[in-house]
């Protein structure tokens, strides 16, 4: 065979060996998600995790899938990792939500035999299940749908309709039940008066929704209004999985503003909500990770829970007319918009115009005197 076409033969391999993906030599953290997409808050996750570890560990991120898939799916799953881990356990394995949860308490012995788990993104679970989990400690994280109301009103007070979005889920029904009490301390508060309807899950009116009566929900809201999503996963009639579309929906179609209890949809055209920032948590999860890796063990570290707060989109915000200065100190602002600046020693603009007013006016007297004088 002529040289040259052996070095052909070798540079395509090396081609093939570079495209391929490379498995760090070193330590490694598992990070499962609860979820087929990756998105805003998988990738902030993840960012704040690899930059808390600097190095000293490689994330290797899997989407995993969401709860509703079933198990067969998460049966495939397994056998796809199983290939892909072979017999090396990771460092630390963090199952970011139930559905990853529930797959690390199911195959533990069989694919990370031996590492410590930490989970994320969930209530903190039931105690048999942490046993089943080995040696777990966690981050439990609860939505708060009352902060986001209180959120919401006072970003826009005059707010005369809430429209609540939900499925037919326990959890969402939870959130309703704490939504609706948190409005009636609201209005005895007199922080506003707002109704609160829930399409699809009122009396007389409890087949849910599926995405074309969501689409006209959306399109109902009137400018007075906002809509509060609580999560929409099991859309009637449709495939799970569907939820991040039924943002997007709300975003185009609503004249009213969006507040969600989960940053997952923060970038969609969400106002804001109280939650856990993505980034926040994967620092809180890095840095459990380091005092595991230090030879602190994970079941003797008591969970911590995470605390959410305000986070709010400003450019969405300022289409509403919300002014910068009601939103709270301690919230995190994301997609400031751009303000035009002034040139470095510039008069502010209306007192340059008041200067230069007085500048014409000047001129302008200064012209009819010598004007006056050429006359006589």
């Amino acid at each position: 065979m002529d040289y040259r076409i052996k070095l052909t033969f070798f540079l395509m391999l090396l081609g093939i060996l570079a495209c391929a993906p490379a498995r760090a030599g070193g330590p490694e953290v598992v990070l499962l998600h609860s979820t087929d997409r990756d998105d805003a808050r998988t990738r902030a996750l993840g960012r704040g995790l690899t930059d808390t570890l600097a190095g000293r560990a490689a994330v290797v991120p899997v989407l995993l899938g969401r709860r509703e898939r079933g198990d067969d799916f998460f049966d495939s799953r397994f056998e796809a990792l199983r290939r892909d881990f072979g017999d090396v356990s990771p460092a630390v394995v963090v199952a970011d939500g139930e559905a990853a949860f529930a797959f690390v308490r199911k195959y533990r012995e069989d694919l990370f035999v031996g590492s410590p788990v930490i989970y994320c993104s969930m209530p903190a679970p039931d105690p048999q299940y942490l046993r089943q989990c080995g040696d777990c400690t966690g981050l439990p994280e609860t939505a708060d749908p009352a902060a986001t109301l209180e959120l919401l009103f006072t970003l826009r007070p005059q707010t005369k309709l809430i429209v609540g979005i939900m499925d037919d889920s326990p959890e969402t029904d939870t959130f309703r039940r704490v939504s609706e009490q948190a409005m009636e301390a609201i209005r005895e508060q007199g922080l506003g008066q707002a109704r609160m309807l829930f399409p699809g899950h009122e009396p007389g009116d409890e087949a849910g929704l599926d995405m074309a009566e969501l689409k006209a929900v959306a399109a109902s809201v009137p400018r007075a209004g906002a809509v509060l999503f609580l999560g929409f996963p099991n859309l009637v009639g449709e495939k799970a999985g569907n939820e991040d579309e039924a943002v997007r929906q709300l975003a185009e179609r609503s004249v009213g503003p969006i507040f969600a209890v989960s940053d997952r949809w923060m970038g969609t055209g969400v106002a804001g909500g109280v939650m856990v920032p993505g980034h926040e948590l994967g620092a809180a999860i890095g840095a459990l990770v380091l005092r595991i890796m230090a030879g602190e063990p994970a079941g003797e570290m008591l969970p911590e829970p995470v605390t959410p707060r305000p986070v709010v989109d400003m450019t969405v915000l300022a289409r509403f007319g919300v002014a910068r200065e009601l939103v709270p100190a301690d919230a995190l602002v994301l997609n400031e918009p751009n303000r035009p600046q002034e040139p470095a020693g510039a008069a502010p603009t209306g007192f340059a115009a008041l200067a230069l007013a007085g500048v014409l006016a000047g001129a302008y007297l200064l012209l009819r005197r010598r004007a006056g004088r050429k006359d006589r």
